[in-house]
């Protein structure tokens, strides 16, 4: 009654070792799963930079001006926070090498647009306060 076990596995019937191939960091061939294509253990992140700017540029103009118009100087907060958003992820992006013209002029223009909100906001509060509504 001596028998030796053997594994269910085929691949620890072959000799493997557990956790081989795609399973261990870094050693996917192709760079689908997690790294930069040609960059092992580069995180796909850092290599996005140049199109999440474009798309936080533009979504900080359309919170300025609908969320704005809206919810006056609250959309334009959140305008000026994702306009800095994309402005440093423009610029870290062409310290890359990546083109980001679009995401830095987007992002100027959500960041002044919800400045101008939160101005106008400021000063319709005042307004407001000074006829006795609030």
């Amino acid at each position: 009654m001596s028998q030796q076990s053997q594994p269910n596995d085929p691949a620890q019937q072959a000799g493997a070792t557990p956790y081989q191939g795609f399973d261990q960091p870094g050693t996917d061939p192709q760079g689908q799963h997690g790294t930069a294509p040609g960059v092992p253990g580069e995180p796909l992140a850092t290599k996005e930079n140049d199109t999440v700017s474009m798309v936080l540029g533009i979504v900080s103009i359309v919170a300025a001006v609908l969320l704005g118009l809206l919810f006056g100087m609250f959309g334009g907060i959140v305008a000026i926070i994702l306009g800095i958003i994309a402005v440093v992820l423009a610029g870290k992006a062409e310290k890359e090498g990546r083109q980001a013209k679009v995401g830095k002029i987007t992002g100027w223009i959500g960041l002044g647009l919800g400045t101008l909100s939160v101005i106008l906001g400021v000063i319709g509060l005042i307004f407001l306060a000074s006829q006795g509504v609030i």
